[in-house]
């Protein structure tokens, strides 16, 4: 008799979050967030609490602006675990990287920092029903669930704000 194999999948809920402003006249990796940035940040975090969401771990890019948008976000929403600064979602991130990173994670709640046009990529290749850009202007937080494992064409959109 053959053994049966069962897959588990945990549901998850994914929060994809684009920096805040960061200060355009510096070329540098190294870019701070402006002012404007921050508050503009903030200003959206107080619209998504409204959601109630729930945060177990962020994960951020290595480059300033997205590290800097992590620690704020951690500071408002106290996730269960510190951040988490990856490669993988550094500028040119690929879905299937971020596919993989996501997997090797056994929380439910995961807020994810990066850049565009990355995030807008990896948005729509993550949703089920949508060939469509999400647009991803600084500040912007979009949920993404899924009920049955990560993967490409299984997300489905919970809601997309976008910063003012």
């Amino acid at each position: 008799m053959a053994t049966k194999i069962i897959r588990y999948f945990v549901s998850i809920n994914l929060y994809l979050v684009r920096h805040a402003e960061s200060d355009y006249s510096n070329n540098s990796a190294e870019k701070s967030l402006t002012e404007y940035g921050i508050q503009s940040l903030k200003k959206n975090i107080s619209v998504w609490q409204t959601y109630n969401p729930k945060v177990d771990i962020i994960i951020t890019s290595p480059l300033q602006r997205a590290v800097e948008t992590g620690e704020i976000i951690r500071e408002i929403i106290t996730p269960t675990q510190n951040i988490l600064i990856d490669e993988t979602l550094n500028t040119g991130a690929k879905t299937e990287s971020v596919v993989e990173l996501l997997r090797t994670f056994t929380v439910k709640n995961v807020l994810v920092v990066g850049h565009m046009p990355d995030l807008s990529m990896i948005a729509r290749d993550l949703l089920k029903f949508t060939n469509r850009e999400y647009s991803f202007s600084p500040a912007t937080i979009s949920s993404i669930m899924f009920e049955n494992g990560v993967g490409k064409r299984m997300g489905k959109s919970e809601y997309h704000l976008l910063a003012e």
